[in-house]
């Protein structure tokens, strides 16, 4: 869809995936039908996909 649309952006999200937690802002994605976790999260939380098994890794963090 082309063209100017307006998003929500939320702020100061509590985002905890396992034992992993970080505050984060979102945005929102209105035309994806399924949860989106973008690159800059996983890379903080230390999660990684995997993409044949369809879940996430949760890799050790120094």
């Amino acid at each position: 869809m082309a063209g100017v649309q307006e998003r929500r952006i939320f702020r100061d999200v509590e985002l905890s995936i396992g034992e992993r937690q970080g505050t984060f802002d979102c945005l929102e994605l209105t035309q994806v039908p399924y949860p989106f976790l973008g690159v800059t999260p996983m890379g903080v939380l230390g999660l990684e996909p995997d993409l044949k098994n369809r879940k996430l890794c949760v890799l050790q963090m120094n």
